[in-house]
């Protein structure tokens, strides 16, 4: 269950989604803004991993719990790995299972087929309040398909989010003979500052964190300027009194944010999140549409960008 593997990690990775892509400079979205997450198909068996065999496999295995807990399941004898990224950046995965936040791996499985299982699970989990705040990132990857009949690819998984007592599942497929499929982005999720101890973050149970919103675009020579810049633009309702963080990363060029109300900015950031990407949290004191600018300092930037809407309370 726990065997060292002699092979490399491997690094192809690709979201999916199902959220609205950009295709313009300005987007009008319905109120609230629309849901973007990661593929939840039907689940039959047979395919994805029925919530009461998820507990009867993580009993088998003795999979560990506490605040927050990301486990993996599929049904054939391939070999797929959980990675969990960590707010601090750090991966934990099959070559690095414990985390210095404590976060662990404790269940790994089909790592050789002689001895692999067709109800296989992996398990990560933070001790009862160890989970530090911030945003976590979960990927699941095709690692080995092991060639026999019964590991035909598209393999189908299930990942099961467990945090402070709620539960969120994922459906989703990769398939290892195809570098963008082999290594997919599940979902991130975010432990709150004042629920490190335990807090239940949403007393009126309406599944928070959540995503509201989910995109990736381009911003290029095309593109609409402002201030000489390339941008692409966001409109939406956000609510009064309820906290809302707005992300948008890049690896080409300076990320920048502008939240605006008409022509006026009522928030804003540059390089608050990791690196040179951008981070909002914002708490609306009026109730109405809000634009998001999605733009950079670089006058001359030619790439890719993601940006999500995410309400934290």
């Amino acid at each position: 269950m726990n065997s060292a593997r002699p092979h490399s990690h491997r690094k192809t990775c690709v979201r999916i989604t199902l959220g609205l892509v950009c295709l313009a400079s300005t987007v009008l979205l319905p109120s609230p803004f629309a849901i973007g997450q990661t593929q939840t198909g039907k689940q039959t068996g047979k395919t994805y991993v029925v919530p009461e065999d998820f507990d009867l496999r993580l009993k088998k295995q003795k999979a560990k719990s506490g605040d927050v807990q990301v486990s993996l399941g599929w049904n054939n004898k391939n070999d797929l790995d959980l990675h969990v990224i960590t707010p601090a950046g750090e991966h934990i995965f099959y070559g690095h299972r414990q985390s210095k936040c404590n976060g662990m791996l404790d269940v790994d499985m089909n790592v050789v087929y002689g001895s692999a299982s067709s109800r296989p699970i992996e398990n990560v989990f933070w001790p009862t309040g160890q989970a530090p705040a911030g945003r976590y990132k979960i990927y699941v990857n095709h690692y080995r398909n092991h060639g026999a009949l019964d590991t035909r690819d598209p393999t189908y998984f299930t990942v099961r989010l467990l945090v402070h007592g709620k539960i969120k599942q994922f459906n989703g497929a990769v398939v290892w003979n195809n570098p963008s499929l082999r290594k997919v982005h599940v979902t991130d999720f975010i432990v709150p500052k004042d629920n490190v101890a335990g807090v239940n973050p949403d007393p009126n149970n309406q599944g928070l964190p959540k995503t509201l919103f989910e995109v990736k675009g381009t911003l290029d020579a095309n593109s609409k300027k402002l201030g000489g810049a390339p941008y692409a633009s966001y409109k939406g309702n956000l609510n009064a009194g309820e906290t809302y963080q707005i992300n948008m990363t890049s690896k080409f060029y300076d990320a920048y944010l502008l939240i605006r109300v008409g022509t006026e900015v009522v928030a804003s950031d540059n390089d608050g999140g990791d690196g040179t990407n951008s981070r909002v949290v914002f708490t609306p004191t009026k109730t109405g549409i809000y634009e998001i600018v999605a733009t950079t300092t670089n006058k001359n930037a030619n790439g890719a960008f993601e940006l999500n809407l995410i309400r934290v309370r």
